[in-house]
């Protein structure tokens, strides 16, 4: 019999493995869409505002470092039971503060929300990566990504018209809570299949490789530390602009609340949807740096347009602005399309854990000072482009940064055997054969991987 593994199984633990991201996801990027009211409901300004996020950043930076020896010690599966009691703790004292008008235990409850929604995240990789290896971790690693992403347009979308027909934050809230157990509750159903599956195998639950978790510079090459450099600058400022996007579109732009959350939601659509066609065309024609190139100098120009952008009023909204938001989550998605190859190529093996963990401790605290330091700039001018003008301006200087870092990888002659520069399709024949390609072949070829079994999932039947 084959193992549980094997199995049609797999693809039940990816589903409620996915879905249990959606509330978590749901929680963390509310507050964006409801800037503007919730800055009137705790008398706040921008700073403020932006420091529930910055302190989620923040905590995230610790959270990944005991969530990891979490995992290490006691196994995934308690991992996952107890980082949702604790997103679930963090998301009751995030309700009860706006109820009681407290922005000190609103942001508490962020505090305590980062250090279990992080490790949520840590702890699903750990079991799909348990439940699929090889060329299929690559399509499942995307589809968690996709109920991730809809659970931030979820939230963008459904938490104005929540606010809009109660005029009250506490419902909206609210809402986020009943989702986060209803993550919980298709957590507990992974757990429960994870556990049947280990059974079967009658073997315990492995554990990861400790020697993994050890720094060693020597298995980090050079262009390691400038990607990390790279990936803060931009990451930083895409996540400053869509995280302050909605309250710059309805100040700056007349957009209403409603609708720049429809502008938000497709967004954050818009990145695991390009994903997967990114990764199999675009990447096959060119080398992995120069599109990490071309999308920094891609998202500088999206940051410019929105500067020279006129502002409008409520009563005449100057609805051009989606075409920021949305061009920032493109520019993102080809950007982190690139950059995924890119860290694991940079170091050894064995040493890739720490390395993408030291990769996501920088980026949060990147984002944590970015997202700060612009809401500094916004108080400090608020009549320049109703105060977004010059955190504009700042985040056009972070680009620059990743710009310029982007060129010094590309200047590095010693590095230029490395993966990141080479293409992925290897022979001219491959590349005729795409020139070929019909509808079937794409079909194929981006879900290879799902029709790789003896028995087709629903998923390749429905295609």
């Amino acid at each position: 019999m084959a193992a549980p593994r094997r199995t049609c199984i797999r693809w039940v633990s990816l589903f409620f493995s996915c879905t249990a991201l959606i509330g978590p996801f749901f929680s963390i990027d509310m507050l964006g869409p409801l800037q503007k009211p919730i800055m009137e409901h705790f008398e706040i300004e921008n700073t403020k505002f932006n420091f529930l996020y910055t302190s989620y950043d923040i905590t995230g930076v610790i959270a990944i470092i005991l969530g990891g020896l979490f995992i290490n010690k006691y196994g995934v599966r308690l991992g996952f039971f107890i980082f949702f009691i604790v997103t679930i703790l963090g998301q009751h004292y995030t309700l009860k503060g706006v109820q009681e008008g407290s922005y000190s235990v609103t942001l508490l409850g962020r505090v305590i929300t980062s250090l279990g929604v992080e490790n949520i995240i840590l702890a699903k990789t750990v079991m799909v990566g348990k439940w699929f290896q090889t060329e299929e971790l690559s399509p499942a690693m995307w589809l968690a990504l996709l109920f991730s992403k809809s659970g931030s347009g979820m939230a963008a979308y459904l938490t104005p018209y929540i606010y809009d027909k109660e005029k009250e934050l506490y419902e909206a809230f609210e809402f986020a809570n009943r989702l986060c157990v209803l993550s919980f509750i298709a957590s507990l159903v992974t757990n429960l299949v994870d556990w049947y599956a280990t059974k079967r195998e009658r073997r315990a639950e492995p554990k990861a490789n400790r020697e993994q978790f050890r720094f060693d510079r020597t298995k980090f090459k050079p262009i390691y530390f400038l990607l990390v450099f790279n990936s803060a600058m931009v990451y930083s400022a895409i996540s400053c602009f869509l995280n302050n996007s909605a309250d710059m579109m309805n100040k700056g732009f007349g957009v209403g609340l409603i609708t720049a959350g429809k502008f938000l939601a497709a967004a954050y659509l818009v990145i695991p949807v390009l994903l997967i066609p990114i990764g199999t065309i675009l990447l096959q024609f060119t080398k992995r740096i120069t599109v990490m190139m071309i999308s920094s100098l891609f998202l500088f120009g999206i940051i410019l347009y929105t500067i020279v952008l006129p502002s409008r009023s409520e009563e005449e909204p100057n609805n051009w602005v989606v075409l920021s938001v949305i061009g920032v989550a493109i520019g993102y998605a080809f950007y982190l399309e690139a950059l995924w190859i890119c860290i694991a190529a940079s170091v050894e093996a064995g040493s890739q854990g720490i390395g993408f963990a030291i990769f996501l401790i920088i980026q949060n605290l990147a984002i944590a000072l970015t997202t700060l330091i612009s809401g500094v700039i916004h108080d400090l001018t608020p009549h320049a482009k109703y105060g977004y003008f010059w955190p504009l301006v700042f985040l056009l200087g972070i680009l620059a940064c990743g710009v310029a870092g982007t060129l010094r990888l590309m200047s590095k002659g010693i590095e230029k055997r490395a993966s990141i520069y080479s293409k992925s399709w290897k022979s001219n024949k491959d590349f005729r054969h795409l020139c070929k390609l019909r509808f079937e072949d794409i079909r194929r070829m981006y879900f290879l991987p799902f029709e790789n079994t003896k028995r087709p999932s629903l998923f390749v039947k429905f295609l």
